[in-house]
C-alpha cells in the first residue's frame, strides 16, 4: 500500500481480520474476542476506528454473519 505508515498499514491489516471474523465466526464469537484475538487493547478505541473504516458498528456486523444466508441476500 503507498501513501499510508506501516503502523497505519498493520491496523487496517487487522481490523480487516476482525471484519473477516465477525462475518464468518459462530455462535460462540464475541466482538470483544476477535478484537482482543486480532491485537485491540483498547475497545472503544478499536470500536471507533471499526465505524470510521467501515461504516457500521462490529456488533452489526457480527449480527448480520450470523443471519441465514437466504436472510442475509434478502432471498
Amino acid at each position: 500500500m503507498h501513501g499510508v505508515s506501516l503502523h497505519h498499514y498493520l491496523r487496517l491489516k487487522r481490523l480487516w481480520a476482525v471484519r473477516v471474523q465477525l462475518m464468518t465466526g459462530g455462535d460462540g464469537l464475541t466482538v470483544k474476542a476477535a478484537a482482543l484475538g486480532n491485537g485491540f487493547w483498547h475497545l472503544g478505541d478499536f470500536s471507533r476506528s471499526y465505524r470510521l473504516v467501515f461504516g457500521e458498528a462490529p456488533s452489526e456486523t457480527l449480527a448480520r454473519g450470523r443471519r441465514p444466508l437466504h436472510l442475509a441476500i434478502g432471498a
